[in-house]
């Protein structure tokens, strides 16, 4: 099947299984990115666009060609069998999701510029350096700047702070695999940043 550049409103309905209504709707509060033409109000919707939309709500359809990557999460923590039971819970519960894991800040830098990833789950507490080095190593390059970071920490009195370093959510430990499966979920679920 020819991959389409873009899409008209209407297209994206049939697309979706969607009524054109409830398109639109979303098309104008941004939930899917989307240009509207001044003169004339039709929207162009990127393929790029919908993919991620379509990412984002588990959804997919031959309509548009290849179908959106799996949701790819990095976990990086010290404690080896901690890494080990976040991997082992989030693949039972999410087996589509691909679940990397390292106890190294050096290793898990490199992988933080050679793969894209869809979230960072931080052990704020990292031998030899701290959660800020790698927030910023994150927010500062283009590459990685729109990975969402989920921050585990023990040191609730710095949560404002990291919040405002570009932590975009934490959990507070300690805490289980599950709960960090649920915090995951509920901050992969979130709208990406960027253009409303």
């Amino acid at each position: 099947m020819v991959k389409r550049d873009s899409y008209s409103s209407g297209e994206v309905s049939k697309i979706l299984n969607l009524s054109d209504r409830t398109v639109r709707s979303y098309l104008r509060n941004g939930r899917i990115p989307a240009k509207q033409n001044p003169h004339t109000g039709r929207w162009k919707i990127s393929r790029e666009g919908l993919l991620a939309f379509m990412k984002q709500y588990q959804m997919t359809h031959e309509e548009v060609g290849d179908p959106p990557p799996p949701t790819h999460i990095l976990v990086v923590d010290a404690e080896p069998a901690l890494v080990e039971s976040i991997r082992k819970i989030f693949l039972e519960e999410m087996p589509d999701w691909v679940i990397d894991t390292t106890t190294s800040v050096y290793e898990a830098l490199i992988r933080l510029g050679a793969e894209a990833l869809d979230l960072l789950i931080l052990d704020f507490c990292m031998p030899g350096t701290d959660g800020y080095k790698i927030l910023e190593a994150v927010r500062t390059n283009e590459q990685t700047a729109a990975v969402k970071v989920l921050v585990v920490t023990g040191t609730v009195e710095k949560i404002d702070d990291l919040i405002a370093r570009g932590a975009d959510a934490f959990i507070e430990k300690p805490c289980s695999a599950e709960d960090l499966l649920a915090a995951a979920r509920e901050l992969l679920a979130k709208p990406c940043a960027g253009p409303a």
